[in-house]
């Protein structure tokens, strides 16, 4: 998989720096890539090309033609999975609510332990080392291509 809008990114920021030589200004690769992910909300260039990678495993190029339902915030879509189910899934600051079939796409039977152990909130696993494991397989590479990188479950507990 081709991570596009990394690649965008780091065009813009190169020629940002290309532009400031120009100008007399002295302006480094890596800084241009940390000012754009701090413009965007990212801690960092680091942090922004986690959550890109990420989006791009969870939400993968033609999921579109799956019906999922959207939320601004985790917060906000956990009142919808308590009262109708599914499995929340973050993606970027927002997060959206899918289904088995959903998961099933991205490689998950629906009984698989890890899967029940994580519960389904991904933004709050409940069980950290399968929530490890899950996300592992999610992030590797599919088709020869690299993923890398963990967002959900940085908090989780065992």
């Amino acid at each position: 998989m081709k991570h596009s809008r990394l690649e965008e990114l780091r065009t813009r920021a190169k020629i940002r720096v290309k532009n400031a030589g120009k100008s007399g200004k002295a302006l480094s690769l890596k800084q241009a890539l940390e000012e754009s992910a701090r413009k965007r909300g990212y801690t960092d260039w680091r942090d922004l090309k986690r959550n890109l990678v990420w989006m791009d495993a969870v939400y993968p190029q033609g999921s579109s033609r799956m019906l999922n339902l959207w939320f601004s915030t985790p917060a906000e879509g956990r009142g919808y999975l308590r009262a109708k189910g599914g499995t929340l899934i973050p993606y970027g600051k927002q997060c959206f609510i899918c289904d088995a079939d959903y998961l099933a796409q991205l490689g998950f039977d629906r009984n698989d332990p890890d899967l029940k152990a994580v519960g389904p909130d991904w933004s709050e696993p409940a069980q950290a080392t399968a929530w490890q494991r899950l996300e592992a397989r999610l992030l590797k590479p599919r088709n020869g291509v690299k993923r890398g990188g963990t967002l959900a479950g940085q908090n989780a507990s065992n």
